[in-house]
């Protein structure tokens, strides 16, 4: 098969391999799509060679399933989930890998490849109105505000400041706007700002604009009742506070790095803050049934088939305006 290796900065290319070996529980899938997700920026500035197969946004069809694989077929359609937990835990059982406690967390690449080896546990079937290039960014691009949605009372009327507006900040966007809600995004690109109006948003502004007084005109003196940050940066933290509502409530998508938060002891919202870090768990399965009956969904800018996968990387490295789906 067909995969990408990375052979050292900037240098991606095509080279053939054989098929990924087949557990006892796991599927075979034909990789349809593959999104390039920011964390996947390291394979495109590793020092040495590597094979290892990066891309964890993916979905496909299965070609083949283990001996132990009952609730798959071959020709099934299927979005993968890329975290791999132990299988047997409760976590596990109820589709929450990520909070395995049983096993080391292991983040599986195997989407930039023609084909690829994955649990059969880790698989979602795919409505038939969701396409290959939306089902790649139904985990990791939709659960993730997803989950932290689900942990809101979000509805119709209610007012949201979304910060960033990468692949993340533009589904949290989608959602919030699928809700009723009506939804402020800041984010520094001018294309981010486009596709968030595109996607559902009111307003959307540059962090200078934001700073300038803009975002008061459109929160009023109460402030927003809801602040959701994507961006991981000090100073979204700053501009959410500034700008939330007494009792609002802040929620904000985990990176992985420290981030310095300045809460004052003298704002006012300081002592009804409360602040939730998100990561994607089994809630996801539910987003892609959303998803399914057109709620709201994935939206993709660009394809670029495997051998433009280094210009792809580039494009995403660039302005980040969307996921690309190779």
């Amino acid at each position: 098969m067909k995969t990408v290796k990375a052979f050292g900065p900037q240098d991606l290319r095509v080279v053939d391999r054989a098929d990924p070996e087949l557990g006892t529980e796991d599927v075979l899938v034909e990789t349809r799509a593959c999104g390039i997700c920011g964390s996947d920026k390291w394979f495109w500035h590793v020092e040495t060679p590597s094979d290892y197969v990066a891309g964890h946004e993916a979905a496909g069809v299965i070609v083949r399933t283990g001996a132990g694989v009952t609730d798959f077929k071959p020709g099934d359609r299927v979005a993968v989930n890329n975290v791999k937990g132990c299988g047997e835990c409760e976590s596990c059982r109820a589709g929450r890998f990520v909070r395995c406690g049983s096993a080391p967390l292991v983040h599986m690449g195997f989407g930039f490849a023609e084909r690829m080896a994955v649990p059969a546990r880790n698989c979602l079937p795919l409505d038939p109105a969701i396409d290959f290039e939306q089902g790649a960014l139904l985990f990791d691009n939709w659960g993730t505000p997803y989950a932290a949605l689900k942990r809101t009372r979000l509805g119709a009327g209610d007012s949201v400041l979304v910060t960033g507006c990468g692949p993340i900040g533009l589904a949290t966007v989608a959602l919030c706007k699928a809700r009723g809600a009506v939804v402020a995004a800041v984010d520094p690109i001018a294309a981010r700002r486009e596709a968030a109006l595109r996607l559902g948003a009111s307003i959307a502004f540059s962090p200078d604009e934001a700073a300038a007084g803009r975002l008061r005109e459109v929160a009023g003196d109460s402030g927003f009742g809801y602040g959701i940050d994507c961006s991981g940066k000090a100073a979204s933290y700053d501009l959410i506070f500034e700008h939330i509502a007494i009792g609002g409530h802040d929620r904000h998508d985990r990176r992985r790095r420290e981030v310095p938060v300045r809460l004052e002891p003298s704002h006012p919202q300081a002592s009804h803050a409360r602040r939730v870090a998100v990561f994607f768990d089994g809630r996801r399965r539910r987003a892609a049934a959303d998803g399914g009956r057109g709620r709201a969904g994935p939206a993709r800018v660009r394809d670029a088939p495997i051998p433009s996968r280094g210009p792809a990387v580039r494009i995403r490295q660039g302005d980040g305006r969307r996921r690309d789906a190779a």
